[in-house]
């Protein structure tokens, strides 16, 4: 249990970031799971893009990606309508 807190310590990030990612769990971000490691991803509509960049410029030195990456996908349910995401 020591080693853990220790490693905690070690790799704290701001408090900025640290709320940001409880709030955004509470919200619209989720966590998934690969093997050992845990990736955070955040995601919004495109009504929501100036919202998701904001919270990008905060956590990019976090992410993978130079910039969110945008997806355009058809939802069958409502008439074949044509629909934007970016995510992070």
């Amino acid at each position: 249990m020591k080693n853990y807190l220790d490693q905690i310590k070690k790799n704290s990030i701001p408090q900025l970031h640290k709320d940001l990612i409880i709030g955004t769990l509470l919200g619209d971000s989720s966590i998934k799971i690969y093997g050992n490691k845990a990736c955070l991803s955040f995601g919004q509509g495109s009504q929501n893009k100036d919202y998701l960049f904001y919270l990008f410029n905060i956590m990019k030195e976090y992410s993978a990606n130079p910039q969110p990456t945008e997806r355009k996908y058809i939802d069958p349910r409502y008439a074949d309508k044509e629909y934007c995401s970016y995510s992070f």
